[in-house]
């Protein structure tokens, strides 16, 4: 401060340039200063002389940048709160009147600049425009932290419609970087959406319900409360049709389709799938940007390629997945193209494709942990997991599949729950611990009977009948199978079905029952015609092989 004050009138000059931040231009200073050209000069070069500012260039194209922060903060906290809102106020409209290019592409410095200026509603729109940014460029933690900003701005202004509005604009966008972050099941997420309800309806039902209405569904979806979630979808679809909308009636008809898979019903969620896929209009991708933090398109080949594996409709799920997968990496978006490899590596999960798995699963995690992904984080450490397990290597895979189970429980993900607890169950019979298994797959069934998440339940069932004939449960094990049968067929999961008939067909065999062990495995076999040969497929193959030659005994 004495060096400061010994300057004179350069010292005007260090508090507009600190104003300005820690480095700032010859020209953007000379737009702010009332000084003629030939003071600020002088003025800089005292500054430069005394060690206050470096100097990069030459005038008028120099850059100056302050020796250190607290010399900054020294000429900044020298002037007075109605000086210092006066000055930011004018830096303010410095950029927008001249420095149009700066405003649009840093947003946070003019909202810093109006929040100073002591114009919280003016800074927290900036902090929206800054946030809508950094969500465009899959920066998640600084998109949160500028809507944070936002909102906090916003508190100190009286109630209106134009500031509810902003609000609403800031508490939406907030929450679709959270559930990025943070996971859509997330507790602060649902916080987020309920307070931008309850601005829908102070502000007389806006255009935003339909992406509250959204948002809300895939917090409920993602906590596994299905009957929420479905009421929510149905909502969606009943207000497309009232309002004549297409996009938010394929908006509606998706969030049924995917419903319905994690309900079970795979039959209902390739119908509603393919339906919106075929009444897809690109010119709509950006209604749909508005809404999805994914490229919706990609998002319902995904879900299309996991209803028609699980119908057993190999090439057909193959197929929509490679697409979906190429489609990602040529747009170039992180979160869809981590979404997008997630989605394969269940497909993978499902064919028991180990290899391909792996694969995915490590891209899964390289863009996980540069964006900040914590659901995707979590669930490739359940897929890595379980593929370690699969390939032999139990004792490495549990710890993996633990610390998945507890992040995702940490972020309150309900949705696949049943499944998580079957592949950790899985892996426990990996480890020849079959007891350890069949406590989380008894959990797993308490789960899906509480929220109908039925998307893996055949395979819960199987993956039991395993653990329970590792422990000598023959009939136990048998009865298992048998329910793993009953559920496959009531949802048409050809996929699972074949799985359950290959564990019950190995039990009877060992008992020399091999006719009786062919009734349920060869139907089921030869309806699989595809070219994608499973390992499922090559070894019910075998086994019908061996049941034909072996006699009953």
């Amino acid at each position: 401060m004495a060096r400061l004050d010994r300057l004179g009138e350069p010292r005007t000059v260090a508090q507009i340039g600190a104003a300005l931040g820690r480095e700032f231009s010859h020209e953007l200073i000379g737009a702010v200063t009332p000084l003629k050209s030939q003071q600020l000069e002088t003025a800089l070069n005292a500054l430069v002389a005394a060690g206050i500012i470096f100097r990069r260039g030459i005038s008028p194209n120099a850059e100056y940048t302050f020796r250190h922060a607290l010399l900054q903060d020294v000429a900044h906290g020298s002037l007075t709160r109605a000086s210092r809102q006066e000055l930011h106020a004018r830096i303010a409209a410095v950029f927008e009147q001249g420095f149009s290019e700066v405003a649009a592409a840093q947003p946070e410095r003019l909202a810093h600049h109006h929040a100073e200026a002591g114009a919280p509603e003016k800074a927290a729109a900036y902090s929206l425009k800054a946030g809508l940014k950094a969500l465009a460029q899959s920066a998640m933690t600084e998109a949160v932290a500028q809507l944070r900003d936002g909102l906090e701005l916003l508190s100190s202004c009286p109630e209106s419609d134009e500031r509810g509005r902003l609000e609403l604009d800031l508490q939406l966008t907030l929450a679709r970087a959270m559930m990025a972050t943070q996971g859509y099941a997330a507790l602060a997420v649902g916080e987020t959406y309920a307070r931008a309800r309850e601005l829908c309806v102070h502000l007389g039902q806006p255009p935003q319900l339909v992406t509250v209405l959204y948002g809300q569904f895939l917090h409920k979806f993602m906590r596994a409360e299905l009957q929420s979630a479905w009421e929510l979808a149905e909502e969606m679809l009943r207000l497309g049709k009232a309002q004549n909308k297409p996009p938010l009636i394929l908006m509606g008809r998706r969030l049924v389709g995917i419903t319905a898979l994690a309900r079970g019903d795979f039959c209902t969620a390739v119908a509603h799938l393919e339906r919106c896929l075929k009444d897809f209009d690109p010119a709509d991708r950006a209604f749909y940007a508005s809404l999805a933090i994914d490229d919706l398109r990609i998002n319902m080949m995904g879900y299309l390629a996991i209803a028609l594996i699980s119908l057993g409709r190999l090439d057909e799920a193959r197929g929509r997945i490679t697409g979906a997968l190429d489609e990602a990496r040529r747009l170039s978006h992180g979160y869809t193209l981590v979404h997008t490899l997630m989605t394969a590596s269940l497909c993978d999960w499902c064919g028991t494709d180990w290899t391909s798995l792996s694969r995915h699963i490590e891209e899964v995690q390289e863009l996980s942990n540069r964006h900040g992904f914590a659901l995707f984080r979590a669930w490739s450490e359940l897929f890595q997991g379980c593929a370690l397990a699969a390939l032999g290597h139990a004792e490495e895979g549990l710890p993996l599949l633990h610390r998945g189970l507890a992040l995702t429980r940490a972020i309150d993900q309900g949705l696949y729950l049943p499944q998580t607890l079957t592949m950790l169950a899985y892996a426990y019979g990996k480890a020849r611990q079959p007891e350890e298994g069949l406590r989380r797959l008894a959990e797993a069934v308490e789960i899906v009977e509480t929220t109908q998440d039925r998307w893996a339940e055949a395979e819960l069932y199987r993956v039991r009948g395993d653990l329970l004939l590792a422990t000598g449960r023959l009939r136990e094990a048998e009865d298992s199978y048998y329910q793993a049968l009953s559920v496959a067929r009531r949802q048409n999961s050809r996929l699972w079905e074949l799985r359950a008939a290959i564990g019950l067909a190995r039990l009877q065999h060992s008992e020399g029952r091999n006719e009786e062990a062919l009734v349920p495995l060869e139907p089921i076999y030869r309806w699989f015609k595809t070219a994608v040969r499973t390992p499922d497929i090559e070894e019910a193959q075998e086994l019908i092989g061996r049941l034909q030659r072996a006699p009953d005994r």
